[in-house]
């Protein structure tokens, strides 16, 4: 049997998706009075997010067979689109 992959590594990426989910919820049964709620709740998301990245982050981490990889690099750049996105 298989061993199942390190999720640690893709928490914030796994959260960001969950947020969005959620922030689109939010968008459908509240309406039109929605747009300020979820653009507050979706630049919270983003810099929490954000402070997963540098919190996870430690050394080079393979995952998923080596398929995903996190690394100084790779955090750098996934914070500079967090930071362009808030």
């Amino acid at each position: 049997m298989s061993e199942l992959p390190n999720l640690v590594p893709a928490l914030p990426e796994i959260f960001l998706a969950v947020a969005a989910m959620a922030l689109m919820m939010i968008g459908v049964y509240r309406g039109k009075e929605s747009t300020d709620l979820a653009g507050g709740l979706a630049m919270i998301a983003l810099v929490t997010a954000g402070f997963l990245e540098l919190k996870l982050s430690g050394g080079r981490i393979l995952t998923f067979n080596g398929m995903f990889v996190v690394d100084q690099f790779a955090v750098f750049c996934k914070l500079l689109v967090l930071a362009a996105s808030v």
